[in-house]
């Protein structure tokens, strides 16, 4: 394959490092040289990407990792800048500490420094996470300027170009109002720091959208986020290239060999893809080459715009679906976590601690008077969005199934034929996303879990999407079944099941 990044100078496979393979654990230590082998062309054995995410958000990731890995690729020839790129995931200051930032900056101001000298700037973009306002992402610019300045007169530093922030956006209500993020930030960088992006990377992800929202809202989202980028870059007279986020599993956005024809029509519009460790690890090797090459022969291609009349439709679609996601999520919250906490952990992360989800933004997005009567408080007991994909699997209830027959009947019900056909239409991969999940449900499984009630909702889900849809399925079979049922009698007993998990995850193709 033609590097992109020599055409372009933009990245079209970015190798990262999501803890969602069933099959490998990889610690730390072991990171550079996985980035080595992620960014090695097919040709030499590698898995051909040309961009490495260095992931701090959360994780126990060494400050001098990207110097490394360039001093490593550096070794088999790999040139900075034209070869690949590196680029960090840089934390948030409101969930980590600022100091911690700091450091992290630093040290890819370090490996700038290094591999300048191998041939090129390996790092010209930071990803900044769960992005929410035009200021925050100004003040981590102004941050990284100010830290660029100190590395210029204390260790000679030179950059070719300076560092780009690429806002991470990964709510329902945020992507569908990503225009005005992007216009925030465009107008406040040029006020505040005299600068002048001459094109932007926006990084648009679907997990976490889809543990808040529900798979059909995040969805939603995501397609209304292409239409907009796509119209703002066009008013404003600049270039946009979104980065797809997405894993394996249909709620984490179905980047899988089987459906990778359509994931690239449902999200025209992409530049880069997200190739994370299930899709590399988990996969077949010929399988894999298929999919890269689907990415890159469909990189580019204009987004599908929609009439703003019909992105408002759209929007109350979304609505619509996330109260029904949430009327089921909110009761089974209390069976997951002894689940959730069993589930293998697959990278080196910060300790853990108490995770509430804040669903506030949710209910409010949703403006459902039934749901509010059912919640009694505003943040829930979740696991993180692979951990929380993986438990859904192993009790049983796949999770993009959630709300999802349910919310296009309401839709249908409350908003009428047109808006119900604009979803689908919207939607190529919807029908794809609900033949995978019906091969791995066990709702007698899942009753001993979450109880009757919760999994009566569930039939409601698989019964509607059969009359949308036209799909049906048997569930779970084989050896798959065995094992989720070998689990269920092994944690009541407080045994590892941390090897039948992954058996199972095996299966399927990814952990979570």
């Amino acid at each position: 394959m033609v590097a992109l990044l020599h055409i372009l100078g933009i990245p079209y496979a970015m190798a990262t490092q999501h803890p969602d393979s069933a099959t490998r654990r990889i610690t730390a230590n072991e990171e550079v040289d996985e980035a080595v082998n992620d960014l090695l062309p097919l040709e030499n054995g590698g898995f051909g990407c040309d961009e490495k995410m260095v992931d701090y958000e959360g994780k126990l990731t060494p400050y001098h990792q990207p110097e490394w890995i360039v001093e490593a690729l550096a070794k088999v020839g790999l040139v900075p800048g034209e070869d690949y790129l590196v680029t960090p995931r840089i934390p948030t200051e409101r969930l980590e500490d600022v100091a911690r930032q700091v450091m992290i900056v630093w040290g890819y101001l370090v490996a700038n420094r290094r591999s300048i000298q191998y041939g090129g700037q390996a790092i010209k973009f930071m990803v900044h996470p769960m992005s929410e306002t035009s200021r925050e992402l100004v003040v981590a610019h102004k941050r990284i300027s100010k830290l660029q300045r100190f590395a210029e007169e204390e260790i000679g530093l030179t950059l070719e170009e300076p560092v780009k922030i690429i806002p991470l956006v990964e709510d329902v209500v945020r992507l569908i109002h990503i225009d005005k993020l992007l216009a925030g930030f465009h107008s406040q960088i040029s006020k505040v720091e005299g600068m002048v992006y001459d094109y932007y990377r926006v990084f648009l992800g679907k997990s976490d959208a889809s543990l808040a929202y529900g798979h059909l809202a995040s969805s939603i989202a995501l397609v209304i986020a292409f239409s907009r980028i796509s119209r703002w870059g066009f008013q404003e007279g600049v270039r946009v290239y979104p980065i797809i986020g997405a894993g394996k599993p249909p709620f984490r956005g179905h980047l899988a060999p089987h459906s990778v024809a359509v994931f690239t029509q449902q999200y025209s519009g992409y530049y880069t893809a997200t190739i994370q460790s299930a899709i590399r690890f988990d996969t077949p090797r010929k399988d894999y080459i298929k999919t890269l090459q689907t990415l890159r022969d469909n990189v580019g291609r204009e987004a599908r715009l929609f009439e703003p009349s019909d992105e408002s439709i759209l929007i109350e679609a979304a609505r619509r679906a996330t109260a029904e996601y949430l009327k089921l999520l909110v009761r089974i919250t209390p069976h997951i976590m002894e689940v959730a906490a069993k589930i293998p952990s697959k990278r080196d992360r910060l300790p853990p601690e108490k995770y509430g989800r804040d669903i506030s933004s949710s209910i409010c997005f949703a403006a459902d008077r039934e749901l509010v009567k059912v919640v009694e408080r505003r943040s829930l007991p979740l696991p993180r969005a692979i951990k929380f994909t993986a438990t859904l699997y192993t009790i049983g209830l796949p999770p993009a199934i959630i709300g999802l027959g349910r919310g296009l009947a309401r839709i249908e019900r409350e908003l009428g034929d047109y808006a119900l056909n604009l979803t689908l239409k919207s939607l190529p991969l919807l029908e794809l996303d609900v033949q995978f999940e019906l091969m791995w449900h066990d709702l007698t499984l899942a009753k001993t879990y979450v109880g009757e009630k919760v999994v009566e909702l569930y039939i409601e889900d698989i019964k509607l999407l059969k009359e949308y849809l036209g799909v049906d399925g048997t569930g779970a079979e084989g050896r798959y079944k065995e094992l989720l049922w070998e689990i269920r009698r092994r944690i009541p007993e407080n045994n590892s099941v941390a090897k039948l998990i992954d058996e199972a995850g095996k299966l399927r193709g990814f952990l979570g």
